[in-house]
Order: C-alpha cells, then structure tokens, then sequence
C-alpha cells in the first residue's frame, strides 16, 4: 500500500485515504494522458503540413512540366519547318523562284505585274 502507514486509523479515514490516492493516480494517469495525445496531435500536425507541402510542391512541378511539354512540342514543330526550309533554299530551282516572288526580280525580258488578290475591293 502507497502512503503513509496508519495503523490506528478508522474505517472511514481509511476509505478516505484510498479515495484521495486513487484520485491521485487518476489525476497522473489523465495528465499522462493528455501530454501523450497533446504530442501524437503534434507529430500527426506536423506530418499533415508536410503532405500538404509536398502535395502542393508535386502539383507545381507537374504543372511545370506540362507547360516545359507543350514548349517543348512547338518548338519541335518550329525546328521541323525550319529544316524544311533549309533544305528547299538549298535547291536552286525553288531559291531562284523564292527570289523573284519575294524580292521582285525578273529575268531578261520577263515583265512583273502586280494583281491585287481580292476582286471585290476593286469594284
């Protein structure tokens, strides 16, 4: 038994006594209690931001790489048409003909006339 010994005690002191430290006990088992839920909602709060950090840092960085894609995907088709163009000023054929479309030369004898293409502003 816990406490002081009380040999000439009455019935009702002792049942007194047991009562006050059985509160006593209850009372540490409680604190215990809380101090052990008060840091489980600590590390459980904590881990919670940390999903929620990391949650939101993945969302950025897909949405990142979605756009890096579709850069990605214009400038291929950009590189695409760039090569083709490349490579048709490199026949001569094509680049004497870009040449007179584009800068208005003409051969010896050869006449350039300039034909509005809407017909409808004209009338």
């Amino acid at each position: 038994m816990r406490g002081p010994r009380i040999s000439d005690a009455s019935d009702k002191e002792l049942a007194r006594l047991r009562q006050k430290g059985k509160k006593a006990t209850e009372e540490v088992h409680r604190k215990r209690r809380v101090r052990y839920l008060t840091v489980f909602g600590l590390i459980f709060l904590i881990l919670g931001v940390q999903l929620i950090l990391n949650i939101t840092t993945t969302h950025r960085i897909k949405s990142e790489i979605q756009t890096d894609k579709t850069s990605l995907v214009q400038q291929k088709e950009r590189n695409r048409r760039l090569k083709i163009k490349r490579n048709n000023l490199k026949d001569p054929d094509y680049l004497a003909k870009y040449i007179r479309y584009k800068f208005y030369y003409s051969k010896k004898g050869e006449r350039i006339y300039n034909i509005p293409e809407n017909s409808k502003d004209n009338q």
